[in-house]
């Protein structure tokens, strides 16, 4: 009963979508090829944490401040996207799809609109800053999956433009967490390791051990424009385009912050 309300509807007779998974899908590598490369990635990770950004973490300054009228209403908006994107993985049986990265920014995003910005919250704010490049590729290169209920579809592009779009500009652009650390490369690193290791960690020896294709880690799929340059190796270097798209997108949103700041200071020394 709990594995058909995870798994029931990801592949089974007369259905398999390599974008959702299967036993295709797990034969594109081996567990072998897999396993080196993840434990390679997080030692990867382990090494910069300890020799970049460790010291980025002791460095965050402390200002408490509390999120605005619009911050309350997108977290809160974020929050019932949540669950109903819960709601219907449920409803599908297909709830292990409800950890996809998308998903998890989305609740990450809820959380830090309707909270103070402290020293635990910003790091959750750097995470779910760099997370929402995701979000916004799916909007760029959009893998919708088994849709199966009313609104579901409707529903999936509302997440993705508030989650890679609206939500992490609003939160760019008030400044109450970029005014806690320097807007750079090391506070995007910092971010990235969550979610890299997040899919290392978890999502990968999950799609391993239930052939549910979570964010790509059983397999590409055809469609997929990694698959078409890199082939099954994507899976590694992932931690260089995933890494560059990151400092793309966060790079837009902080120098949009960044000019703002300065036009509200050029405004304040003109009265």
């Amino acid at each position: 009963m709990i594995r058909d309300l995870f798994l029931g509807r990801v592949y089974y007779d007369g259905y398999e979508d390599l974008e959702d998974g299967g036993p295709k899908c797990a034969s594109r590598m081996t567990i072998t090829f897999r396993l080196i490369i993840v434990t390679f990635c997080v030692f990867l990770h382990i090494l910069m944490y300890s020799f970049w950004t460790k010291s980025f973490s002791s460095k965050l300054k402390s200002y408490t401040i509390p999120p605005s009228l619009f911050e309350k209403f997108l977290g809160l908006l974020q929050i019932c996207v949540f669950l109903l994107q819960f709601l219907y993985k449920f409803l599908s049986h297909r709830l292990i799809f409800i950890i996809s990265p998308c998903h998890i920014t989305t609740l990450l995003q809820g959380i830090v609109l309707l909270s103070s910005s402290t020293n635990f919250k910003t790091k959750l704010f750097l995470a779910s800053m760099v997370w929402s490049s995701g979000a916004f590729m799916a909007l760029v290169f959009p893998s919708t999956g088994l849709i199966q209920w009313f609104g579901e579809l409707e529903l999936f592009w509302i997440q993705h433009y508030t989650t890679g779009l609206i939500c992490p500009l609003i939160l760019a652009l008030n400044g109450r967490f970029t005014k806690n650390f320097d807007m750079g490369f090391v506070s995007i690193l910092y971010g990235y390791h969550s979610m890299s290791l997040y899919h290392r960690l978890l999502l990968c020896p999950l799609s391993m051990m239930t052939w549910a294709n979570i964010s790509y880690m059983l397999c590409a799929g055809d469609q997929n424009p990694a698959q078409l340059v890199f082939g099954n190796w994507y899976l590694l270097a992932g931690e260089g385009y995933i890494l560059f798209i990151a400092c793309v997108f966060c790079g837009v949103m902080y120098t949009a912050a960044w000019v703002k700041k300065k036009i509200f200071i050029e405004h304040e020394k003109d009265y």
